[in-house]
């Protein structure tokens, strides 16, 4: 049995797009022999009114929800067996923060999270629970429109600057091992410019240091031309079949700008496609 991947935490608050999250990361739990942490964070709304209204107590709120976890937990158990191993945790608080919380009191693996609206460039996106855990999470973060149906993974886009990642071998880690995990291809995308289409000695050497962090798994260099970063990418992944693309948000730009734009044609970040986030 695979031995990374071991605890996968699923935050969730019952959407679809949450259901669909839980569902994929059985699939992953399922190949890696991990166990899936249910993790649902509520609150309850203080009403400042002058009116009379039936507003529900903390004891309420937490016993509803506890209630639709054991569903969930029961769901799971129909559709994939017994053998998956599931841990529910409810709490009082905010998705964000009590997601933060657990992953800094408890060894996670992987988080995977849900994302809400009709692909990942809904402008209203940025600044969710699953945006802002991309940013925040020290492990790393898969992300699936509500759409999402799991299928094996062939072809992995890592969409990077080469000067960037040339020394991240321990963080590439999760990535090499999904690669196995799926026998997958990866292609490690570098999209510039036209001005900037020849590539400097410090992009070849970085270049030559990806090769040697990703030498065992199969993997192809490819650096396009684009005046538009974003739609490079998106274009690539299209054309590509990716199943999967892959960045390290180093920083809030490339990643806002990929959730803010909003170009919905020939639209690459489409449902089906997941989003996996890892860190330095």
């Amino acid at each position: 049995m695979n031995a990374f991947f071991k605890t996968i935490l699923v935050p969730t608050d019952f959407t679809d797009s949450a259901r669909s999250a839980t569902h994929y990361a059985v699939h992953l739990a399922q190949k890696t022999g991990g166990r899936l942490v249910l993790l649902h964070a509520f609150y309850v709304p203080e009403m400042v009114t002058d009116v009379t209204m039936l507003v529900p107590s903390a004891e309420d709120v937490e016993h509803t929800s506890k209630s639709s976890m054991k569903r969930l937990k029961a769901e799971i158990h129909a559709d994939y067996g017994e053998e998956i191993a599931v841990e529910t945790v409810v709490v009082q608080g905010g998705p964000v923060e009590e997601t933060e919380r657990y992953l800094k009191e408890h060894r996670v693996d992987l988080v995977v999270m849900g994302m809400k609206g009709a692909g990942y460039l809904d402008e209203r996106l940025f600044g969710s629970a699953a945006t802002k855990m991309m940013l925040l999470a020290n492990c790393p973060v898969l992300v699936v429109d509500k759409n999402t149906h799991f299928h094996p993974i062939r072809n992995i886009v890592l969409a990077c600057d080469y000067t960037r990642v040339q020394y991240l071998h321990d963080q590439l880690t999760p990535l090499v091992r999904l690669a196995k995990l799926f026998n997958a291809h990866v292609m490690i995308l570098n999209v510039t410019p036209k001005e900037h289409s020849v590539l400097s000695l410090d992009e070849a050497i970085a270049g030559v240091h990806l090769d040697h962090a990703l030498a065992s798994v199969e993997h192809t260099f490819y650096q396009i031309e684009h005046e538009n970063v974003v739609e490079g990418i998106k274009l690539f992944v299209a054309e590509r079949r990716a199943d999967l693309l892959v960045m390290i948000p180093r920083e809030h730009s490339l990643l806002e700008r990929l959730f803010r734009d909003p170009i919905t044609k020939q639209m690459a970040f489409h449902a089906g496609l997941p989003l996996l986030t890892i860190h330095e």
